[in-house]
Order: structure tokens, then C-alpha cells, then sequence
């Protein structure tokens, strides 16, 4: 249960990190 919890962390934390790194080169393509 908390190896699933921490994959669960690790997720969102990549996803976050994905979305962030997105919207930097989205900027950066617009400008």
C-alpha cells in the first residue's frame, strides 16, 4: 500500500513537472 502511495507521489510529480516544461516551450515557440 505504501509503494502504490509513492508511485501515486511520483506521478504527479512528473506530471507536474511535464506540464510546466510545456507550457515553457509553448512560450518560448509563441514568442
Amino acid at each position: 500500500m505504501a509503494v502504490s502511495l509513492f508511485f501515486a507521489v511520483i506521478d504527479f510529480i512528473v506530471k507536474s513537472i511535464y506540464v510546466r516544461l510545456n507550457l515553457v516551450f509553448n512560450n518560448k515557440k509563441s514568442r
